[in-house]
């Protein structure tokens, strides 16, 4: 069953490299065969631009997106009380039934089918040249991406590789096996980086995939393989090729830290980034689908247009961050006060968050205890930490952007500090610390503007800690620190049995402040051993009767 409808949808929504009305000039979109979309080189890019712009990025709804993502780690709070991280995520009482959306994905499987019909089409399709080969290298890439996201979630899943029909007598896959779904999605990542190379599309900096882009999924794939919720065998080797992995990514020279952190996922043209999605300011018309609102929907209540802040930072991130010379807080020789706690510390500490007395978007924000506007659990609206997130917040968008706008802030799949990160921890895993280590995260600091070296001397088990809590501090509110904590088997230690904490901060008479941290989660954080594994939906498991679901569901 063939559906190019979606194709004709879409042909003059996608920016391609042709106009609208050269496409509309060739034939009658309504009676387009799909002899004649194979045929046409302009109809293939139009389709593949339609898979492009279905991976998610910021996507915002309320039952996935980043909203969530930000909310069940340790990075944020909400304080809505039915928003789905307090009711559901967090309490750990969601089930097979729950509506979860991003955290499924399983119903990506239909951007696969997209994949599989262009090639089993091509096949057929008297193209070639390097425009198809490019485009076959996309959607490769593509197609692996998407089997990435589901096996990170649930392990091992049905490969399916040529689009199914209503009469195929394997209509109901069987799961395939871990192992098997690595060694076909790093396949895949491989063959599109060699057909990008072959074709000279080492880097681009447009929102589609590259040579560089299959390559560091390829390391980040090797990544999740070698980590403890894969690798129960200990497998030193996965680690190893994880490290070559990320280092040939590096060996490319194609790319280089943002010179500003504030800025890297502001900027949507960067060497920094190697592969995102790419949003359009919004024409702010009635009836317009947004397709997300981070840079209206996380503001102060003092600053809100329509929304307020969705995800407030705990004091475990803030207290995550080091001292402005890398020394940590817990360090006697560090200079940290109690008491004055947000004054030398990390630069990228200043970037990610609006603290009490911040000077921001042109006004002061007070989050102390009485404050009328954004102080501390007024109700919840506002903050229930006393922070709020600043990362990734586009300070200038135009004043009539209200509520859930679009913006046009890419999101970041991967960027080039996720790499030497990778780097850092899959060699360190390999055979312990060395300098090469020392030398990527000094890259990661100074961009940051960190006054103080990277330490030396530290255990393969300290330097462990340390780079996982640079990859924290780092990488947070970008949608890997929950999955970070999964792929380390550190989401039931960190993630159950205690609540996080905000800060309270009271005034007093002389115009100084008392800090205590307060407990804030409604419910303490539940995380149980069979979470590793995310349930497969149960409407999934009533249609195919050979699918089997996880343990503990």
């Amino acid at each position: 069953m063939k559906t190019y409808k979606y194709l004709i949808l879409f042909i003059c929504m996608i920016p391609l490299s042709y106009s609208c009305n050269d496409v509309l000039d060739k034939n009658d979109l309504s009676g387009l065969s799909s002899d004649l979309v194979w045929q046409d080189e302009a109809y293939i890019e139009a389709y593949v631009s339609d898979i492009y712009y279905n991976l998610r990025g910021w996507q915002d709804t309320y039952s996935g997106g980043f909203r969530v993502m930000d909310n069940i780690a340790d990075e944020g709070r909400s304080s809505y009380p039915n928003f789905l991280p307090n009711s559901l995520m967090l309490p750990g009482i969601w089930t097979v039934e729950t509506d979860i959306n991003d955290m499924h994905y399983w119903q990506m499987y239909k951007e696969i089918r997209k994949c599989n019909e262009f090639f089993e089409n091509m096949e057929t399709s008297d193209l070639n040249g390097a425009k198809i080969d490019i485009l076959t290298a996309e959607v490769k890439f593509i197609r692996a991406f998407h089997y990435f996201e589901l096996v990170k979630r649930c392990g091992g899943v049905p490969l399916i590789t040529v689009p199914q029909r209503i009469d195929d007598e394997d209509i109901f896959p069987s799961r395939n096996s871990i192992d098997e779904c690595f060694k076909f999605i790093i396949d895949e990542f491989d063959q599109a980086a060699q057909l990008f190379e072959a074709n000279d599309v080492i880097s681009v900096g447009n929102g589609k995939a590259s040579q560089g882009a299959a390559l560091a999924f390829k390391a980040k794939s090797l990544l999740y393989y070698a980590s403890p919720q894969f690798n129960t065998g200990a497998d030193n080797q996965r680690w190893a090729d994880a490290e070559k992995a990320a280092k040939e990514v590096i060996s490319l020279d194609a790319y280089s830290l943002h010179p500003e952190f504030s800025e890297v996922l502001l900027s949507k043209n960067n060497s920094e980034l190697i592969f995102k999605k790419e949003y359009k300011l919004a024409s702010n018309k009635p009836g317009y689908k947004y397709d997300h609102g981070r840079s209206t929907g996380y503001l102060p209540l003092g600053l809100a247009r329509g929304d307020a802040g969705y995800s407030y930072p705990v004091q475990e991130f803030v207290d995550a961050f080091p001292m402005a010379d890398g020394k940590e807080i817990s360090d006697p020789g560090s200079g940290y006060n109690p008491q004055d706690p947000y004054t030398g510390r990390d630069p990228r500490f200043y970037a990610s968050v609006v603290f009490n007395g911040t000077d921001y978007m042109g006004m002061t924000v007070n989050t102390f205890i009485g404050d009328a506007t954004n102080g501390m659990g007024i109700n919840q609206w506002t903050t229930n930490t006393a922070y709020f997130c600043r990362k990734n917040i586009k300070e200038n968008l135009p004043d009539n952007y209200w509520g859930f706008r679009d913006d046009d802030t890419p999101f970041a799949f991967m960027r080039y500090t996720d790499i030497l990160l990778m780097y850092a921890e899959a060699k360190n895993e390999a055979s312990g610390p060395d300098a090469s280590i020392i030398d990527v995260i000094q890259q990661i600091w100074d961009r940051a503007g960190i006054t103080g070296t990277v330490p030396t001397g530290l255990s393969k088990d300290e330097m462990r800690d340390f780079i996982h809590n640079e990859r924290y501090v780092e990488l947070a509110f970008e949608g890997h620190r929950y999955w970070d904590l999964r792929r380390w088997k550190e989401a039931q230690s960190r993630l159950s049995g205690s609540k996080f904490h905000g800060m309270q901060i009271m005034p007093q008479p002389d115009g100084t402040f008392v800090y205590t941290p307060v407990e804030i989660d409604i419910f303490e954080p539940k995380f149980e051993e069979y979470m590793y594994l995310m349930p497969i939906p149960y409407a999934e498991i009533l249609a195919n009767p050979n699918l089997k679901q996880n343990p503990g569901w």
